[in-house]
């Protein structure tokens, strides 16, 4: 099965760039070479917000969740920020665990049920 991202790059409110991951069941996408040069291509856009739409992700990995943190990374350099939106229970659960160990840098998380100011 042919599975796709959707990347809008309307930028609505500037420099903001939404990603959907919604309903692929993980985030193994993201090893994928050109999806990765595209995403730090808009991180590296000065100011941006690239906000990532995981709902339905049940499963993150240790790989996703690395390449999560050098998006994050170098979105403090260039003044950026990551939010991920719908994050599931599960997913919920793995992130925490992660940031408790002090390897997750992401700050924008928001559940499921949570909207988007």
């Amino acid at each position: 099965m042919k599975r796709e991202i959707k990347i809008s790059d309307e930028r609505p409110t500037g420099r903001e760039v939404i990603v959907s991951f919604r309903n692929h069941g993980t985030l193994g996408l993201l090893k994928h070479g050109f999806i990765q040069f595209t995403l730090k291509e808009v991180i590296q856009e000065k100011g941006s917000r690239l906000i990532m739409d995981i709902t339905g992700v049940k499963l993150i990995d240790s790989d996703s969740i690395d390449i999560l943190n050098l998006l994050s990374r170098l979105g403090r350099k260039y003044d950026s920020v990551i939010w991920l939106r719908g994050v599931e229970p599960e997913v919920l659960e793995l992130l925490a665990l992660a940031k408790k160990y002090a390897v997750f840098d992401i700050q924008h998380v928001e559940p499921v049920n949570e909207e988007v100011a």
